[in-house]
């Protein structure tokens, strides 16, 4: 799940030819980044998480990965949103109970947002956002979802 809560007009948004692997199992809300192939997949390692987007591009709401919109289906392209200073709320978080307000964050390999760990200057340059707030629970157009950081890119 992603609610945007910057305005959309200070963002940015593109389509972006997406892998096999980001199409099967990614939700609204994933983190990708560029491969070789010029398509976004999720990040292999925490130097290719330098430089990653989230995906914009809305999915099932019961929090299944691989359920996107019908158009993915026949374009294999997924919306991602970039932007330095884009405010939102995701559930894709690698460890809720272990994310702090004023945590960094960086783009792990499952496409979710983890905690860089303190004194890992990989992942301190990988770092694409900071928390702000933390939302045990948050209903959104009518779904509850569990375990959600709001947040603001860098």
């Amino acid at each position: 799940m992603f609610k945007l809560l910057s305005d959309l007009n200070l963002v940015n948004r593109f389509d972006a030819d997406a892998a096999s692997q980001v199409l099967a199992s990614g939700v609204s809300g994933s983190w990708v980044c560029y491969k070789s192939s010029g398509k976004v997949d999720f990040p292999e390692s925490v130097a290719e998480a330098n430089g990653a987007f989230m995906v914009w591009t809305e999915s099932d709401r019961d929090g299944t990965g691989g359920k996107f919109t019908p158009d993915v289906t026949e374009t294999s392209k997924l919306s991602i949103l970039s932007g330095a200073g884009l405010r939102g709320i995701t559930d894709q978080v690698a460890s809720y109970g272990g994310t702090s307000v004023g945590s960094l964050l960086y783009a792990d390999t499952a496409g979710k947002l983890a905690v860089v760990a303190t004194g890992t200057n990989a992942q301190v340059a990988a770092a694409v956002a900071v928390c702000t707030k933390k939302h045990a629970s948050l209903t959104v157009l009518g779904t509850t979802f569990n375990s959600c950081i709001e947040f603001i890119t860098k």
